[in-house]
């Protein structure tokens, strides 16, 4: 467990330059072993060259996450990770990714369409929960054509940070009940099943949403979209890549593919 401990505000700081925290390695770090991994610094900075923008697409609040490793014993060896989120209205997302490793800067981009909806379970989420209005969204990644594959890579079902993949090719957010350990969806939890039922309709406007903008891009091709969302043939390919397949998904949402056909 990390335990924070408040340190005295900097001098010249700016109070309205967000929150920053400070996690110290301890002088042995870059030695101390994490398996086959390598050093437990090794470890750190390689889960950090691999977060995905999508970090941001559910922490409402946050719109810039900045993660700097000066741990390198000089300037070339800084290892810096920003990731910026705007919304483009209706429902697009727009994340950029900016990582600079050894000196060399790699400048990512991720655009998400993101259907959500609002309602109140029948179940309550626990017994002390003063409202149990809850919000549950669909986010399907607007990848560009050259990178939609058959089928595509599986994404992770997120209870506002990513809990793990259960075989689907887009995003499921809810606020689901989860072990302490953060590992996985309870799948014995009855909110849990009441937030699952709403899925396959929420992801059928989701895919209404794309027939529309395919509608609109033989008409209009309205400038703000990249180049392949202005494709009606993109964007009907990626709704059929994204309609998940019996067998595809497991566990607790493995009855998904036949709910939504």
């Amino acid at each position: 467990y990390i335990i924070p401990r408040p340190l005295p505000v900097p001098d010249g700081w700016d109070s309205d330059a967000g929150t920053r925290i400070v996690l110290p390695f301890r002088p042995d770090s870059a030695d101390a072993r994490a398996g086959r991994c390598g050093s437990i610094l090794d470890l750190v900075r390689g889960n950090v060259s691999q977060m995905s923008g999508s970090l941001l697409l559910f922490l409402n609040r946050l719109r810039h996450l900045e993660i700097v490793d000066v741990s390198g014993s000089d300037a070339d060896q800084i290892l810096r990770r920003v990731m910026k989120r705007k919304d483009e209205g209706r429902g697009i997302v727009c994340i950029e990714v900016i990582c600079t490793d050894c000196g060399r800067e790699k400048v990512v981009e991720e655009r998400w369409l993101v259907t959500s909806a609002e309602f109140t379970p029948q179940v309550k989420r626990t017994e002390q929960a003063a409202s149990d209005l809850t919000r549950l969204s669909v986010a399907i990644p607007l990848v560009p054509s050259s990178q939609l594959t058959d089928p595509p890579p599986e994404r992770e079902v997120f209870a506002f940070l990513p809990v793990r993949s259960y075989g689907l090719r887009w995003i499921i957010q809810g606020d689901f009940v989860l072990p302490s350990a953060r590992e996985s969806v309870d799948p014995s939890n009855a909110w849990n099943h009441e937030l699952l039922e709403r899925v396959p309709d929420l992801f059928v406007r989701a895919a209404l949403n794309l027939v529309q903008r395919a509608s609109e891009a033989r008409h209009e091709s309205p400038a703000s979209l990249h180049s392949h969302e202005r494709d009606d043939e993109y964007l009907l390919n990626l709704l059929f890549a994204m309609i998940p397949r019996p067998g595809q998904s497991t566990e607790i949402f493995s009855s998904l593919p036949t709910q939504i056909l």
